[in-house]
Formats: structure tokens, C-alpha cells, sequence
């Protein structure tokens, strides 16, 4: 049990080669344990060892039928479908995998992007990664099927970074903007431990992506003027987004997230808003560490925070 919990603590922090370090020691204490299983699935996923991965899964599913393990293992077979036509390209923080088709120079011009997206975040958090975060760049249509997304959403991060590429009218400035937008995430998984609540996740990676291309406001502007803004309690629910259908609903979600936390960082700094998500990878939730951290009420922020729209 200390060895599994302390490859929780480790996988937590995206320091995956000690978590299956304990993990390999954990099996040899109890080698019929589901959970010490499907933990190396995850982290063989999440290091692109897809067969391990599959193996580890299936062990797993075995010994504990659990729904959750099975969709893994389906989502899994899934993506080894399609990985098995990208071409890899490693470079110092990615593994990029892109489609082999095509200008034989992509692969080189992704990883400068990656690097140089890679150098602007880093000086911007005060963060580095201590891992290869895995980029995966698909057709549309894979990009469709692998993740499962409405038909606004643009890309994906769930310990990978996933990108369609191919996009009609997509542009260079399109590509820059989305790609600043995804690496956030993994940067916002770094320091939070993967526990950040949508509301500043996307609201960084908004944050982020209006560097390369200016944000559009136009719902969160009509809401204004309507009065239909989320309550900044709804906002914040970490499960804010898992029942978001509409588009509308969805684009509202994130401009209101990137104007507050443009406001967060205007106010007080983004040393800060990075302690607020090194408090989030401490379990904490968004109530308590606005009063902890930035000394205020979540009630008074929203006033406040509201009270600079007119000013605008």
C-alpha cells in the first residue's frame, strides 16, 4: 500500500519513471493487485509504450472488470490504430508524432514550434517540465474519433497533447495560437499535480493563445449586456464543462474564464496565479485558496472583478 500510494504521488507530479519504479516494487509485494496494474497502464500510455500499456490494462480488466479500465483499453486500441501511421520526432520536452504524408520538412517545423512555444511558456510560468510531454498531430477526422469532442472544440489534453492539423482554413497564426493554447494545459498539469479546475485552466490557456491571436470576446460582450453571465460559484465547479453541449454555452465558458484570469494575473501577478495552482495540487478547491491566497472573499472577487467591466 505505501509503495502504490507513494506511485500516486509520484504519477501526480509527472514523475513517471519513479512512480513505475515503485509500482514494479508494489507487484512484487502483491502481484494479483488491479489498481498497481491499471496505474503502469497509465503510465505507459502517458510515455507512449502503447503495447505495455494495452498489457498492463488488460491484467488489470481481468482481475477487477471495472468499466472505467475497459474504456481505457477501448480508447487504447483506438489510438494505436491510428498512431501506427505517425511519423515520431523527438526533441528535448516533446515525442512528436505527426502523419507521414506530406511535406517532409512538418516534422521539423512542428518541433521548432514546440520549442519555441516551449521557451515563451516556461518564462512566462517559471516552470519546466521533468518529462517528454507526448504530441500527437492528426488528420481531422482521426482527430474526431480518437477524442470524442463536440464539433467547437479545437483540441485536447489529457497527459497527451492532441492537435488536429489539417483543418480547413487552417493558418500558421491558427496552428501558433492553438499550439500556445495545448502546451499551457500540460504546463497547468505540471504545476497544479493535474488538478486545476477547468475555469483556470482554460482561462490560461486563453491567456496564453491571446498572445499569438487576439481572443474573440463577442459572447462573453453579450452577456454583459444581457446579464446571462455564469455566477462565478458555477464557474468555478470543477465539473463546470462536463455537461456543456451547446457552443454558445461553451464559448461563454471560456471567454468569461480568460477575461478573469486576465484580471487575476493584471491584479495580482502571475507568481500568484501560480500559487494558486500549486494550492490546487494540494487538494484544495477554489474557495478556499482564494481566501488563503489572495485574501478576499469569492463573493468580493466577483463584485470587484465585475466592477472594472464598466471601466473597460
Amino acid at each position: 500500500v505505501t509503495l502504490y500510494n507513494q506511485a500516486v504521488e509520484f504519477f501526480q507530479h509527472q514523475e513517471y519513471d519513479l512512480a513505475r519504479a515503485s509500482l514494479l516494487d508494489a507487484l512484487q509485494h502483491d502481484g494479483a493487485n488491479a489498481f498497481i496494474y491499471e496505474l503502469l497502464g497509465d503510465v505507459d500510455n502517458l510515455q507512449q509504450k502503447l503495447p505495455d500499456a494495452k498489457k498492463n490494462y488488460e491484467i488489470a480488466y481481468n482481475l477487477n472488470p471495472q468499466t472505467e479500465i475497459k474504456e481505457k483499453l477501448e480508447k487504447l486500441g483506438q489510438e494505436q490504430k491510428v498512431v501506427k501511421n505517425l511519423a515520431t520526432y523527438k526533441e528535448e520536452h516533446f515525442v512528436i508524432k505527426y502523419h507521414k504524408g506530406g511535406d517532409k520538412d512538418k516534422g521539423f517545423e512542428l518541433r521548432e514550434l514546440l520549442r519555441t512555444t516551449y521557451k515563451k511558456l516556461s518564462a512566462d510560468f517559471g516552470y519546466y517540465f521533468n518529462r517528454q510531454v507526448v504530441v500527437l498531430l492528426y488528420d481531422e477526422a482521426d482527430f474526431k474519433q480518437l477524442s470524442d469532442l463536440p464539433h467547437w472544440a479545437t483540441g485536447v489534453y489529457d497527459g497527451k497533447i492532441r492537435m488536429p492539423i489539417n483543418r480547413e482554413g487552417f493558418t500558421d497564426q491558427d496552428l501558433s495560437a492553438l499550439t500556445a493554447h495545448e502546451v499551457t494545459h500540460a504546463f497547468v498539469a505540471g504545476m497544479s499535480a493535474d488538478r486545476a479546475p477547468a475555469w483556470i485552466n482554460e482561462g490560461l490557456a486563453e491567456y496564453e493563445e491571446n498572445k499569438v491571436k487576439p481572443v474573440q470576446m463577442i459572447v462573453f460582450e453579450s452577456a454583459i449586456k444581457t446579464n446571462a453571465l455564469m455566477p462565478l460559484f458555477e464557474l468555478m465547479k470543477r465539473d463546470a464543462t462536463s455537461k456543456i453541449k451547446d457552443a454558445l454555452v461553451a464559448n461563454l465558458f471560456y471567454q468569461q474564464s480568460f477575461h478573469l484570469v486576465s484580471y487575476l494575473i493584471k491584479r495580482y501577478g502571475m507568481f500568484m496565479v501560480k500559487q494558486m495552482l500549486q494550492e490546487y495540487g494540494k487538494g484544495k478547491d477554489s474557495e478556499e485558496i482564494i481566501e488563503s491566497k489572495l485574501r478576499i472573499s469569492s463573493e468580493r472577487l466577483e463584485r470587484e472583478w465585475k466592477a472594472t467591466f464598466t471601466k473597460e
